[in-house]
């Protein structure tokens, strides 16, 4: 008698995750996200001194680290330096943070690449490029940070206990 044969596997669909790609699903939520971030910064007034004013509640002035550390965070400034440039104000924005544009580029970007995705477009890029270009991002906010601290940063060193 002769023994059955095993018919073979059948082929798979290739694993999403490991080909890189990701459900539009996924893309239409990052759109709405950076969509969103880019579409305040254009609805909220031009910051003044003691921060935004919002629906009567006051935003704070101040950053948490910088009221009660004394140093500025990475981030400190992006906020009102992203609304600056949404209103055309480029001055003001590289006041409030020296690499605010890089960010708003970054995140204009990632907008019209997620947008792209969530209705269909044809091209996707590597996985690893989306992580490289996120660890790019972080490099520059925190050497933006260590320059500004060499730069006169530590005001809590200056101030008596």
């Amino acid at each position: 008698m002769s023994e059955p044969q095993e018919s073979p596997a059948p082929a798979s669909a290739p694993d999403p995750q490991r080909e890189g790609l990701r459900p539009r699903s996924y893309y239409r939520l990052n759109a709405i996200f950076y969509g969103g971030a880019l579409l305040l910064s254009l609805l909220l007034p031009l910051p003044g001194k003691q921060g935004f004013k919002i629906f009567g509640w006051r935003t704070p002035a101040m950053c948490p680290s910088q009221a009660v550390l004394g140093v500025n965070c990475p981030g400190c400034g992006l906020t009102r330096s992203f609304v600056a440039l949404a209103h055309g104000q480029w001055q003001g924005a590289q006041r409030y943070n020296r690499v605010g544009f890089v960010v708003f580029g970054f995140v204009a970007l990632l907008f019209v690449y997620n947008l792209l995705q969530a209705l269909g477009a044809g091209f996707r890029l590597p996985l690893r490029w989306g992580d490289r270009a996120g660890m790019t991002l972080v490099a520059v906010l925190v050497g933006n940070w260590l320059l500004n601290l060499c730069l006169g940063g530590w005001t809590w060193l200056r101030t008596p206990l």
